[in-house]
């Protein structure tokens, strides 16, 4: 199980890193309203595949981990890439036909133009989602690294030229719809040869997709809820506050994609195999086999988000450049849902089955969200919506918790599997680096060389944690 881990870690940390590559050439090259329109493209896609195709990874791990033949997998993964060719197509024409509505709605003209030519990326994106369960389903994990090298080099390279001989803002998004629609191709063609085996009888995908439709439509609902729930304070800042503010606080928003791709890597393996453990109601099994799992997640990414909480300007000023520094605070502000991620709380949820109950948790977190975010972000600004986004999302993770322990009867207890010690001393250790970086400052003056040895203190003294303190076969 690790060694999948860790190649659909590398693989996406690789995919996710040449877009932070993108990024940061583009805050460099671009004004800071063309680069906002660049980041509010990717957010209006994030808001309608969340509605729209985001539970199919998930749908397809959990069929083919209950799948009685290697057949029946293949099959489901065919169906998997039919229905995402399918929602690719119909997410672009709504796109196209819809950009100056969606202008309006984000208080951003600039959207109309190049919104039309960004839906031409749509298929791409879509399918280069879906690859890692693909690639998990076919026991191919080993190529999910090379296929986002691959696609990291395609996609930025060419956009970084183009931007830094002066290309505007339409010109670079035409280029990159271009590359994601062959992109698109390539992959769904490479898909459907993979499984050209397999039994295409419409009875039989017919009953499949209604399976698919059965078990998705609450997770889409859900997901959709939770991510319109999640951005819709980008949409508050845009159209309360104006363009300019967006790019600030979109920068400020930027969580580093290293903590989402590590626990979306680990719940992708894991879903399978806790769903295996629940059907056989070996309830221990998936729960140690969870804690494990998130202990070791948060042996990677609490130190890190200790450190990025710390030195939210430094990081800001590295990624994005001085006209960003004031989005620090927000940045810092993001960092901490580390903290909350660590889990997928939804996971066990899904795992059982009782994905209705998912959704009717994120409707009342998209409620609060909408009502908070709209009144604070209207006083308090973008830092005030910041902060309630991160309490919001604490609520919707704690009701998640409380709806699995009553669903398992008691037998899984996300408190318990939740890594509390690593939390107590990740907290312990951010106040106290915060302490020593006061002192040093004030005695030296040399910042940078502060700097590394504040980091290099915090992972001795992590790692000397994680031997003697949090790994259980040694404490």
């Amino acid at each position: 199980m690790f060694k999948k881990v860790v190649n659909i870690f590398l693989g996406t940390v690789i995919t996710q890193g040449s877009t932070i590559l993108l990024y940061m050439v583009l805050a460099r090259l671009l004004p800071v309203d063309d680069f906002a329109t660049f980041r509010q493209l990717f957010l209006i896609l994030s808001i309608l595949t969340a509605v729209s195709f985001s539970a199919l990874p998930t749908s397809l791990l959990y069929f083919t981990g209950r799948a009685a033949s290697g057949g029946e997998r293949t099959q489901y993964l065919y169906l998997t890439a039919v229905l995402t060719v399918a929602i690719s197509i119909a997410l672009s024409i709504s796109l196209y036909f819809s950009s100056g509505w969606i202008a309006v709605l984000f208080n951003n003209v600039l959207l109309n133009d190049v919104l039309r030519w960004f839906a031409f990326s749509v298929i791409g994106i879509l399918t280069i989602s879906m690859m890692p369960s693909a690639l998990l389903v076919l026991n191919k994990t080993h190529l999910q690294v090379y296929l986002a090298a691959s696609i990291g080099l395609t996609t930025t390279i060419p956009c970084i030229t183009l931007a830094y001989y002066g290309a505007d803002l339409a010109r670079i998004v035409q280029l990159l719809a271009s590359i994601y629609l062959l992109i698109g191709l390539l992959l769904t063609g490479a898909l459907v040869y993979v499984t050209r085996h397999v039994n295409r009888s419409l009875s039989s995908l017919k009953d499949k997709a209604i399976q698919v439709a059965i078990y998705s439509w609450p997770l889409l609902a859900a997901s959709g809820l939770s991510i319109v729930g999640l951005k819709i304070d980008h949409l508050f800042i845009s159209s309360l506050l104006g363009i300019t503010a967006y790019g600030l606080y979109s920068v400020g928003a930027f969580e580093i994609p290293v903590f989402n791709i590590l626990q979306n890597s680990v719940t992708s393996v894991l879903i399978p195999t806790v769903t295996a453990h629940l059907k056989r109601s070996r309830y221990h099994d998936a729960s140690q086999l969870w804690n494990m799992a998130a202990k070791r997640t948060a042996w990677i990414t609490f130190p890190l988000a200790s450190i990025f909480i710390l030195y939210a300007e430094v990081i800001v000023r590295f990624l994005f450049g001085d006209q960003y520094l004031h989005a620090a605070p927000i940045f810092a502000i993001f960092t901490s849902l580390v903290y909350v991620r660590v889990l997928s709380f939804g996971m066990a949820l899904r795992a059982l089955g009782k994905t209705k109950l998912e959704l009717v948790t994120t409707f009342f977190y998209l409620c609060t969200g909408a009502l908070g975010g709209y009144l604070i972000t209207a006083h308090f600004g973008a830092v005030g919506t910041a902060i309630w986004v991160v309490i919001n999302t604490l609520c919707l993770a704690c009701g998640l918790s409380l709806l699995t322990l009553r669903c398992s009867g008691n037998e899984i207890n996300i408190f318990a599997i939740y890594p509390k010690k690593e939390l107590f001393f990740s907290i312990s250790l951010l106040i106290g680096m915060g302490a020593i970086n006061e002192i040093m400052t004030n005695n030296m003056q040399t910042f940078h060389l502060i700097v590394l040895i504040n980091i290099g203190l915090l992972f001795v003294i992590w790692g000397a944690l994680i031997k003697y303190v949090f790994d259980e076969k040694t404490a």
